[in-house]
């Protein structure tokens, strides 16, 4: 199991962006999915050393390709103001907002090149996969431990505390930094350990 973890983080990690094809998945799927041929050139660092953030388009390209998804029938594309039809990423935005994966603003924008916040990443891989939310007990025992956790939304604190409790999300000096940017290494440690997890 670590050497197919470790040999998927690597590939990850290394292989380029290309285009892949979009099939509609199964209920039944696991997470194990993300960490497939289709979807690991998703997350290739960028050509500078450092780990540059996710933008909101990426994460919706992500969620498409690796969940495979497809429009749902009869539903009329949202006006995005700042997302027009020629956009690279026009068509998977426009999914994950007919899903009800991401959201724009009350203006209509969806702000396709602002950074992720990790929590909100999280929160939406686990509603991508159906997670059932921890006991409201459970999740204040989880998070007590952390004093910036009162910066949570309220609607992130069940996801991010079955991240913290898979041990997928890692830790800068015992903080969670609730509004630290998703990068594309982080989402490849997330990914990959799920992926573990679920083959368990």
């Amino acid at each position: 199991m670590e050497r197919f973890i470790g040999a998927i983080s690597l590939t990850i990690l290394l292989v380029g962006l290309s285009a892949l094809a979009q099939v509609q998945p199964q209920p039944e799927e696991s997470l194990s999915k993300l960490i497939s041929p289709t979807s690991k050139t998703l997350l290739a660092p960028a050509k500078t050393p450092a780990d540059p953030p996710l933008s909101r388009a990426d994460f919706a390209q992500l969620l498409v390709q690796t969940f495979q998804l497809r429009p749902l029938p009869q539903t009329n594309q949202a006006k995005v103001q700042d997302v027009p039809e020629s956009y690279w990423a026009h068509s998977d935005i426009q999914i994950v907002l007919s899903r009800g994966m991401m959201s724009c603003d009350r203006q209509g924008k969806f702000y396709p090149n602002q950074s992720v916040p990790r929590t909100e990443a999280l929160a939406i891989l686990a509603k991508a996969q159906g997670k059932k939310p921890l006991p409201e007990a459970t999740v204040k025992a989880i998070l007590k431990r952390y004093p910036d956790a009162i910066q949570i939304p309220t609607a992130d604190r069940s996801a991010i505390a079955m991240s913290l409790q898979a041990g997928v999300l890692s830790l800068d000096s015992g903080k969670i930094a609730p509004h630290t940017p998703m990068t594309r290494n982080a989402m490849a440690r997330v990914l990959s350990v799920y992926a573990g997890n679920n083959k368990k």
